[in-house]
């Protein structure tokens, strides 16, 4: 296990120094910005506060969004398997079999970094008129109980409210966002790997 973490601890040497993943973590704050957009319009427009965490729950509720932020995560990981000068020497020291999961360590860890991240950007985005309580927000309850939630397409239903709190939801969508990322980006992984190969 030494050697994988060793394999994993070298495909981080440079991560953000490298110039691709910089860009694409700037995509990922616009890609906040542009989804949180409609949210502060009605933060702004209602003057009503809102959960800290519900911006991060909303983004992921269409399609659309999961698809662009998917986009970006198949660009970050472009170039796998990492195949450099040492990628010989650490195949001859281990087997293939820890290699590869070396490369499936990482892509985990990359997958929950950039997740990380998107919260904290919805979170900062929205900072100014947000609060860290475990309740629902005025801003939720308007948009679930109101027919403007549907015309903005934010999924703020009123079962969701009464089921869950708002950091439950959240750990939900974090899991259920890398589980299907995790195995979406492993037979990525495996088509990138079949294809460099």
């Amino acid at each position: 296990m030494r050697q994988v973490f060793g394999i994993v601890r070298y495909n981080f040497f440079g991560f953000l120094r490298n110039p691709k993943v910089i860009f694409i973590f700037l995509l990922e704050f616009v890609l906040s910005f542009l989804l949180t957009g409609r949210i502060m319009v009605v933060m702004e427009t209602y003057d009503t506060p809102v959960q800290a965490i519900e911006p991060f729950i909303w983004t992921f509720g269409d399609g659309i969004a999961v698809l662009s932020s998917s986009l970006l995560l198949l660009l970050m990981f472009s170039d796998l398997p990492k195949m450099t000068p040492i990628t010989p020497y650490q195949l001859t020291r281990t087997t293939k079999r820890k290699w590869l999961l070396g490369q499936f360590i990482y892509v985990i860890l990359v997958t929950v970094l950039y997740t990380v991240l998107m919260l904290l950007f919805t979170a900062v985005l929205c900072m100014k008129k947000s609060y860290p309580g475990n309740l629902w927000s005025e801003t939720a309850a308007m948009l679930g109980y109101s027919e403007l939630g549907k015309n903005l397409q934010v999924p703020s239903t009123v079962r969701v409210m009464e089921s869950i709190s708002p950091y439950g939801c959240m750990l939900q969508v974090f899991f259920l966002w890398s589980y299907v990322k995790k195995k979406y980006k492993l037979n990525t992984t495996n088509f990138l790997f079949l294809c460099n190969c």
